[in-house]
């Protein structure tokens, strides 16, 4: 019955890793879904930034700065599109290292239940039901270890998007540097003041969709954080 027990203990444990993988998974979604439309947002920066740029052409020496502030905001977009880029291939990632994870998770948990249940009766064979036990343990160990190896992986991945949130905060403090000496130069640009001003105005909306985009990621990159700490000392008291 002692041998049962522990058994019970274990595929009680196991389920406990099951429920927190799950809500790692649900909270790394919630911060990959906050960026769903930062490709679309980036896209608009550049087009604005040609626009602007064909506008400084036409004003001639007034809007030599704002050329060279619309080329640098095209880099600026390049950033994004990177950042964009990886974040899906991490997407991609989480996604298959949590289905990989709470297939061992849920099989670990139902070999300690059929474990325990087996424990529980009188074997006819001792020395086969010993042998079965054992059988079970490696299994059991096997689907542990890969089940820990991915949630690491995935803890791993919730602070590099974590990263990536506050590296896409940079650019939003970088483009708004660029809207706000776009309308320093709209100031004395003449009859080209209202086209480079609106801009500046347009540029700020952008930047304003960039900050709430990193807002709701930093919320949610740290319940993932916090799920992680979780995991972490579940996996330890598992393994112990």
């Amino acid at each position: 019955m002692k041998n049962g027990s522990g058994a019970r203990v274990r595929a009680h444990a196991a389920g406990n890793l099951e429920e927190a993988t799950g809500a790692l998974l649900g909270q790394c979604m919630s911060a990959f879904h906050a960026f769903q439309e930062l490709g679309e947002l980036a896209e608009d920066m550049r087009i604005l930034s040609l626009n602007a740029e064909l506008a400084a052409g036409r004003a001639g020496r007034a809007g030599v700065a704002v050329r060279a502030l619309t080329q640098y905001t095209r880099q600026l977009v390049g950033q994004l599109s990177r950042l964009r880029s990886d974040m899906e291939g991490l997407k991609a990632d989480t996604y298959g290292l949590s289905a990989a994870a709470l297939k061992a998770l849920q099989e670990l948990r139902l070999m300690h239940q059929a474990s325990s249940k087996a424990q529980a009766m009188t074997p006819v064979n001792p020395d086969a039901a010993e042998s079965g036990r054992r059988a079970v343990d490696a299994a059991a160990h096997g689907a542990f270890q890969a089940a820990g190896e991915r949630l690491h992986r995935m803890m791993a991945h919730a602070e590099e998007l974590g990263t990536h949130a506050a590296r896409i905060r940079q650019v939003a403090e970088q483009s708004s540097g660029i809207s706000t000496n776009i309308a320093i130069e709209a100031a004395a640009a003449g009859p080209h003041e209202p086209e480079f001003r609106n801009v500046a105005d347009t540029m700020k909306r952008y930047i304003e969709g960039l900050r709430a985009m990193v807002d709701r990621a930093d919320q949610a990159v740290h319940q993932a954080g916090e799920t992680g700490r979780v995991l972490s000392q579940r996996l330890a008291t598992a393994r112990a």
